[in-house]
């Protein structure tokens, strides 16, 4: 039997995995090979797929595990591309999912298909935020209206060329914005991430 610790150590594993080969997909398109050689893209497309969907699953499996009545998750950066899934499936379990999402690397359109994609009824119980983890009245605003069962955090800024270019914007939103977050939820008692 998989535990709950195991699934997050997973998980973890699977995010760590998931940034590798997003690294290894910007040099692999840019004819730059490293770590392991990746002569055809579409190899590299595949490995950055089902590392997605292995996050995607974990994250399921551990949340799912928490029964869904009257469970309000909230999601960040949950119109993303691995968020957007996540939504659904937790939708189509009977959660009600709260989104907190500054836009920058999303655009508010993917929220409208995971509305349409669950229909109506379901659609009633999904909520989108405009807000930062950068900024704590975002945060505070939140959590003061809605006690939060559990947070998938999906935030995260990691492109590796454009790091270069502006490597504190990559340390606060990644580092910062996660301490925040931690905070907020330490204030409001919500332990489960």
């Amino acid at each position: 039997m998989v535990t709950k610790e195991l699934t997050l150590l997973l998980c973890i594993g699977c995010f760590c995995a998931k940034m590798h080969f997003s690294e290894l997909q910007a040099k692999v398109t840019t004819k730059c090979f490293f770590a392991i050689e990746i002569g055809d893209k579409a190899v590299g497309r595949i490995i950055i797929g089902l590392t997605y969907f292995i996050i995607f699953l974990c994250f399921c499996y551990c949340f799912l595990q928490i029964g869904a009545s009257d469970k309000t998750i909230l999601v960040i950066g949950g119109a993303g591309f691995i968020g957007t899934h996540t939504m659904v499936q937790l939708l189509n379990e009977g959660f009600k999912v709260l989104i907190i999402n500054n836009l920058d690397n999303s655009v508010i359109e993917a929220v409208d298909r995971v509305k349409e994609l669950v229909g109506p009824e379901l659609s009633k119980k999904l909520q989108f935020n405009l807000g930062d983890l950068m900024n704590m009245d975002d945060l505070d605003k939140l959590f003061s209206k809605t006690k939060f069962d559990a947070v998938i955090h999906f935030t995260g800024v990691k492109a590796v060329g454009k790091s270069f270019g502006n490597p504190r914007q990559y340390f606060d939103n990644n580092l910062i914005g996660t301490i925040n977050l931690y905070e907020i939820m330490a204030t409001y008692n919500c332990k489960k991430v």
